[in-house]
């Protein structure tokens, strides 16, 4: 009984709880209603058997409040490996928040801006690839923060229910628990570094992306030995 009980309060579950919520609007946009009509995956199955998304956010800022988004990369993977041919990267249309400092950081011109799609249509675009899949980022708060602060303002919806892994708190958590070596840097280009991956010179939301991927795989192969994790146990919380 105790049990159920916390199954039933568990965050896990009021993911599940939340997108079932969500499966019963009828006001959804294309995309968005795609991913309320697909299941969730099985927390149960074994992350080198399900379909991942790795994404990446360029942004103006980490204030979701008031910052914007600026351009989304993607690219998917599944039994551990990357469809390259099925990535992607969008640029959001703005006429602004794009300076010489900026640019420099995020390698985004005011043309490429100028020349991008509404916010609405990538993101529709984004949930619509997501449907299914497992979330995949490097630093979850960033654009788990930007996608909630969409969902609550364009819909009044508290979140978007999904299921998402972080590759810096796999690191975060195995490093503490002493399973991994402790890392200098939790960066994403400096933790590839440490496995030894090749260093992408570009920035960009999609280079960052499929980074991630990369990452990804080379934690299960070396931290887990190629013994693929339940989902469960990288899910964060």
């Amino acid at each position: 009984m105790l049990q159920a009980i916390k199954r039933h309060f568990s965050p896990i579950h009021r993911i599940y709880q939340y997108h079932e919520l969500g499966a019963q609007r009828g006001d959804w946009p294309e995309g968005l209603a795609h991913f309320f009509a697909t299941p969730l995956p099985d927390v149960k199955e074994f992350i080198g058997e399900l379909s991942l998304l790795a994404f990446d956010f360029e942004t103006s800022g980490v204030d979701a409040q008031h910052d914007q988004i600026l351009s989304i990369g993607w690219v998917p993977l599944a039994q551990q490996t990357i469809d390259i041919g099925a990535s992607e990267e969008l640029f959001v249309r703005h006429t602004e928040y794009v300076n010489a400092r900026s640019a420099e950081i995020h390698q985004l011109t005011p043309h490429a801006l100028a020349n991008g799609i509404e916010l609405d249509q990538a993101m529709d675009q984004l949930f619509a690839q997501l449907a299914g899949k497992v979330a995949l980022v490097h630093g979850a708060s960033i654009e788990k923060a930007f996608i909630d602060h969409y969902m609550q303002t364009r819909f009044g919806f508290e979140c978007l229910p999904c299921l998402w892994v972080d590759t810096l708190m796999i690191e975060k958590e195995l490093t503490f628990s002493g399973k991994t070596h402790a890392h200098t840097s939790l960066q994403l280009s400096d933790l590839r570094a440490d496995y030894r991956l090749p260093n992408y010179t570009a920035h960009s939301a999609g280079i960052d992306a499929l980074a991630t991927a990369e990452l990804l795989i080379a934690q299960l192969k070396t931290i887990f030995k190629g013994h693929s994790p339940r989902l469960e146990k990288l899910i964060c919380r």
